[in-house]
């Protein structure tokens, strides 16, 4: 005999990571529809972007591969079809507008992971809470570091 607890239980979600070869071909597929359809009046090499760039959408709509692994097809595929050198397609990927985000999304990991948005929370109510011009406004942002959940 199973036992209810009434609660709901999540549906099972698809596994992200799962080997999905049909969007590899369709991606491939997409990928040489576009380099074939571009006319011939345009560059050789400027239709290989393209081409790339459709195969990149394809597999970042679809999640063929993992993302992070799409995003870096370029670094693989642009010096293998000779459109650049490995040093000029891996300029972009080491600008400082890179790493500004990515130091930001390391900050807010680390301030999730170590509940600091809570001790934060915390302290600006015990600070508003003396004090009554911040007491509303204290009580309010604090509660906005919770998630709606809590």
């Amino acid at each position: 005999m199973s036992h209810s607890t009434g609660a709901v239980e999540p549906a099972p979600s698809i596994e992200a990571s799962a080997f999905k070869p049909m969007s590899l071909v369709l991606g491939v597929l997409v990928s040489l529809g576009v380099f074939f359809l571009l006319p011939e009046t345009l560059a050789f090499n400027a239709r290989l972007v393209a081409g790339i760039a459709m195969l990149m959408a394809t597999w970042w709509m679809t999640e063929a591969i993992p993302i992070p692994a799409t995003s870096l097809l370029p670094l693989v595929l642009f010096p293998f079809f000779d459109i650049a050198s490995v040093g000029v397609t891996a300029a972009p990927y080491a600008h400082s507008i890179v790493f500004l985000v990515l130091g930001g999304v390391l900050l807010g990991l680390a301030t999730q992971r170590w509940n600091l948005h809570r001790r934060f929370c915390r302290e600006l109510c015990l600070y508003a809470a003396g004090r009554n011009a911040f007491q509303c406004r204290g009580v309010r942002h604090g509660r906005s570091a919770y998630p709606k959940h809590d």
